[in-house]
C-alpha cells in the first residue's frame, strides 16, 4: 500500500506494510527485503572512486565523498578564489609586503590598511608607529601610587587621578586605603552580636517559614546535606540601621534563606515576611 500525498504513513514499495516515519520504513526494507532504500552508488568528488553511499541525508549538494579524509582534502583545496566566500571580497594589498589580499567588505570599511598576518602588522607598526609617530609618544612618567615605580601615562590622563602599575598594585592600594569607614560602601557597620534574643528569634522565624528558604524553597534538611548547617536567618533591613536590637530582630524584619541565596545578596521577594501580620 503506497502512501498518498499528505498521508502521514510511509508505505513499503515491496509489501503492503505502512510505517509512521521514513526512518521506520527504511529500517524495515533493509532488514525484511535485504535492500536499502537510501543507498546509492556515487562517485567521490575528491578521489573519483565509486562507492556505495548508505547515509540517509538531504541531497541538496551534488558532492559526495567516500571518506572524511577525502572530504577534508577537498576542503583544504578551497582557498583563495576557490573559496565560497571569495565572491564579493574587496581586493587590496598588504600594507607591509604588498602581497595581494581579499577582504570582506566590512573589514575594508573599518580600516584602509590590510596585512597578511600579525607578523606583517608588527613589522609595519615598528616602522610607522615608533618615536614621534607613536600614539603613545606624548606621555609623562608618573609614580605608581602603591609601589612608586615609574608609569608612563598620556597627557590626557594627568587630571589629578591616582596612577598604578597594574591591577595588582591597584588592588593592594584599595585593600589598604578603601576598607572599613573609608570604603565607598560603608554604611555604619555592626558587630556580629545581634542581641540576647537573637537565638530565640531565629528559631521563631525558621518555624514561621516552615523551615524552608523563602527564595528557592530549599528545606532545612537539604541545607544540612548541602552545607552542614541550619538555614540562615537574614535581616531584611540591615541590623545596623536600627537603634536597638529589639527593633532590628522583629520577626517582620527577618526571613529564612539558604546559604546560597543569602550570600547572593538577596533582596525582597514577592511575599516578603515583613508584609505578614505575624507579630513578635
Amino acid at each position: 500500500m503506497a502512501a498518498t500525498e499528505g498521508d502521514s504513513t510511509h508505505g513499503c514499495p515491496s509489501c503492503d506494510r505502512s510505517f509512521g516515519s521514513e526512518k521506520g520504513l527504511n529500517i524495515h526494507h533493509a532488514k525484511a527485503h535485504g535492500e536499502s532504500l537510501v543507498a546509492s552508488e556515487e562517485v567521490c568528488h575528491s578521489c573519483g572512486e565509486t562507492f556505495v553511499d548508505r547515509r540517509n541525508r538531504g541531497r541538496d549538494s551534488d558532492r559526495r565523498f567516500c571518506s572524511q579524509e577525502c572530504r577534508a582534502e577537498w576542503l583544504e583545496s578551497r582557498t583563495g578564489e576557490d573559496h565560497p566566500n571569495w565572491a564579493g571580497r574587496v581586493h587590496t594589498t598588504c600594507a607591509h609586503c604588498g602581497a595581494s589580499l581579499g577582504r570582506p567588505p566590512w573589514q575594508a570599511e573599518r580600516s584602509a590598511r590590510a596585512f597578511c598576518d600579525p607578523s606583517c602588522f608588527g613589522a609595519w607598526r615598528s616602522k610607522n608607529r615608533s618615536g614621534p609617530d607613536s600614539p603613545r609618544y606624548n606621555t609623562v612618567a608618573v609614580d605608581c601610587e602603591w609601589c612608586g615605580a615609574s608609569v608612563f601615562k598620556p597627557l590626557s590622563r594627568l587630571d589629578g587621578r591616582r596612577h598604578f602599575c597594574d591591577i595588582h598594585c591597584h588592588g593592594e592600594w584599595l585593600s589598604e586605603n578603601k576598607t572599613g569607614e573609608n570604603s565607598a560602601n560603608w554604611q555604619g557597620g555592626h558587630d556580629r552580636y545581634y542581641g540576647p534574643n537573637w537565638d530565640e528569634q531565629r528559631r521563631k522565624v525558621r518555624e514561621r517559614d516552615g523551615y524552608e528558604c523563602q527564595s528557592c524553597r530549599m528545606s532545612n534538611g537539604e541545607h544540612h546535606d548541602e552545607w552542614g548547617e541550619d538555614l540562615h536567618v537574614h535581616h531584611i533591613t540591615r541590623f545596623g540601621a536600627f537603634d536597638s536590637y529589639q527593633k532590628a530582630n522583629r520577626l517582620e524584619n527577618l526571613v529564612t534563606l539558604c546559604r546560597s541565596c543569602h550570600l547572593g545578596k538577596w533582596e525582597g521577594i514577592p511575599l516578603r515576611p515583613d508584609t505578614r501580620s505575624t507579630a513578635d
